[in-house]
């Protein structure tokens, strides 16, 4: 269900596949974990796009890190930089997302120890 800071601006929608939940945020299909972040209505509410930005859209394992190398080498050139990818493009999704928990804190406590 979602919040009050949210009712007006989402719709939940069961997902395609895996039993996900995926939800409608201004026509546009995001993952549920991004309707229900503080501060997520007034982010996109107040996000601004320029007349120069490019999206790289994809789906997981689909050659995302390659398409966004070979973006960023024609936006600058052909330069090749030793810099992380990470710190040169920015994910859009990344802004809102909450930091997972630890991979051992769903293990069974006596397989943990």
């Amino acid at each position: 269900m979602a919040s009050d800071d949210s009712e007006n601006l989402v719709e939940e929608i069961d997902g395609e596949y895996q039993n996900s939940k995926a939800v409608f945020v201004k026509g546009v299909r995001l993952p549920h974990i991004f309707a229900y972040q503080t501060g997520f209505k007034d982010f996109l509410e107040n996000f601004e796009t320029r007349q120069d930005d490019v999206f790289i859209v994809g789906y997981p394992r689909s050659g995302t890190t390659w398409l966004q190398e070979i973006t960023w080498q024609i936006f600058n050139d052909g330069a090749i930089s030793k810099e992380p990818i990470g710190h040169r493009v920015q994910f859009f999704d990344e802004a809102k997302c909450p930091t997972p928990p630890s991979p051992t804190s769903r293990l069974d406590p006596v397989l943990a120890s």
